[in-house]
């Protein structure tokens, strides 16, 4: 085996240690540091302590070498995935060679066929360190790791599943989002800028890069409100260096113009009021308050790490159990841009205006969001019927005078509430385990048996307001159809109720 370059003199060495680094995205970095900056973040610097200590100490100089120019022309968040792939390998298996061969190959069929991608990942830039000159790779060992064949990390999984707790939101999920932050902040449960926050993921799917960005001179008029949203994301984009314009709801401006009042009161500086951050910073500028628009830098905007808090801290304060799964949902913006995706997929949008409304560069990966079309829709039927009862049929139980006729008469757990617990509708009388949502499933299942004198009045005046609520929110007439369903089934209850009771009378005036 020979090694592809020689070992550097200490002198060399530490020069190339020494020497300043600059990637696609404009920040500044030397490799002998152990904190580097490469992205607008401030909360997402990359760490090298821990990662260096995967390699011998022969190698960790040029492991820092090879990492700087391979940071050079890769995203940041490529780069921070190489190091803590690396990092992980290293604190689960502490005396692990990554460059030894045999356990590169272990590797594999210790992480499996979902988290392959992994090694896949590291093995991209191993064969970069190779092909740099740098010292420290074989030849023969990236000919061995070349011929390792990977599935891949597969794009849209979550959204192709469903999946209940990283896939998009239901309808009736994002209902629940916007009420209870409705209510959390009405009662000083979660603060206004955290609301705003929820607002921005939820209407448009903004990225969190996006969202740090922002100042309120983004937010205008013409007509209409729109937002000119920064980009963020894109390789080689400065700070606030690229926009999209995006049309918002009027309420989204109301929020904002009223958020925007108590940011001014509380910085300060009148004079550049419109071109504060609209999530600042408030420690930067206490401490370098700017005396102009032109002294407003990325440090003064919140950066990664408070909306990650803030998210957290929102989820629990809604704690909204989801109705899939029975658990606390989970709040991530990744969903939210997910629930927006699928959401106009389901509208019938194309795979070029689903680009355009989540800002993608290119059309390569809205076309999940078509793709899974078909299969969200028959999970929604399949989520519906399990947990709803199947919308697609009218009522289709029997109506009884009281519990006193029901199946399991004598079994108390068999009474179906309403929503709020205050009051029965009927009884169940399946004798086999049922998760359904009641009561709103129950209607359209054949084992309800409803009380003639119940109130299903109210369940059909709630389902009136729910299905206006969802065409509200997600403007989605083809989830409203199904809820319509429902509606007719509960109506159907109640025109049956008022015969059996008209007969009743027409029977006894005889």
């Amino acid at each position: 085996m020979s090694v592809l370059a020689k070992r550097l003199s200490d002198s060399e060495l530490l020069e190339l240690l020494n020497k300043e680094y600059r990637n696609v995205d404009g920040f500044t970095y030397v490799p002998i540091q152990d904190n580097w900056r490469l992205s607008h973040y401030e909360g997402k610097d990359l760490y090298l302590r821990k990662v260096v200590n995967a390699f011998s100490d022969d190698l960790k100089p040029y492991f820092r070498l090879a990492l700087a120019g391979f940071a050079r022309t890769r995203s940041s968040r490529t780069v921070s995935n190489v190091a803590s792939y690396i990092s992980m390998w290293a604190k689960e298996s502490p005396d692990i060679d990554i460059l030894d061969k045999s356990q590169f190959y272990s590797r594999k069929h210790v992480l499996g066929k979902e988290r392959e991608y992994q090694l896949s990942t590291i093995r991209s830039f191993l064969i970069f360190w190779y092909q740099s000159g740098i010292y420290g790779i074989t030849e023969d060992f990236i000919k061995s790791i070349r011929k390792i064949k990977f599935k891949g990390n597969q794009k849209g999984g979550a959204v192709k599943s469903n999946d209940p707790d990283q896939g998009p939101f239901t309808p009736i999920e994002l209902k629940a989002i916007l009420d209870q932050a409705h209510n959390a902040l009405s009662e000083d449960r979660i603060a206004l800028r955290q609301y705003l926050y929820l607002l921005l993921l939820v209407q448009r799917g903004f990225r969190t890069i996006q969202i740090s960005e922002l100042r309120f001179s983004d937010f205008y008029t013409e007509g209409r409100t729109f937002v000119n949203m920064p980009r963020g994301k894109q390789r080689g984009c400065a700070f606030r260096g690229q926009f999209t314009k995006f049309e918002i709801s009027n309420d989204l401006m109301l929020a904002v113009e009223k958020y925007h009042e108590s940011v001014v009161n509380e910085i300060g500086l009148a004079h550049i009021a419109k071109d504060l951050p609209l999530f600042p910073n408030y420690s930067e500028f206490s401490k370098n308050p700017p005396k102009s628009e032109i002294e407003i830098s990325e440090t003064h905007h919140a950066n990664y790490v408070q909306f990650n808090k803030d998210l957290k801290y929102i989820q629990a304060q809604l704690n909204i159990i989801s109705e899939r799964t029975g658990r606390t949902l989970i709040l991530t913006g990744t969903r939210f841009r997910r629930t927006v995706g699928s959401d106009m997929a389901r509208e019938g949008y194309g795979v070029a205006p689903i680009a355009r409304a989540l800002d993608h560069e290119d059309n390569q990966n809205a076309g999940v969001y078509i793709e899974s079309t078909p299969e969200i829709a028959e999970r929604l039927d399949k989520k519906l019927c399990e947990y709803l009862a199947p919308l697609a049929q009218a009522f289709a139980g029997h109506i009884i005078k009281d519990e006193t006729e029901a199946t399991r008469r004598n079994d108390s757990t068999s009474r179906i509430r309403t929503e709020t617990g205050q009051d029965y509708l009927g009884n169940c009388g399946s004798k086999g385990f049922c998760n359904a949502y009641a009561p709103v499933a129950c209607y359209t299942c054949n084992r309800f048996e409803p009380w003639l004198d119940a109130p299903h009045h109210e369940v059909l005046e709630d389902k009136l307001r729910e299905r206006e609520e969802i065409i509200a929110i997600t403007g989605d007439l083809t989830i409203a159809s199904q809820i319509d369903r429902t509606i007719l089934a509960v109506q159907n209850v109640i025109d049956r109720c008022a015969e059996i009771k008209d007969a009743a009378t027409e029977e006894y005036d005889e």
